[in-house]
């Protein structure tokens, strides 16, 4: 589930940049 934590930080990360 490594790989779809790291999916989740990115996604996070976009959201807040938006």
């Amino acid at each position: 589930m490594i790989l779809f934590d790291m999916i989740l930080m990115v996604v996070s990360s976009l959201i807040l940049i938006i």
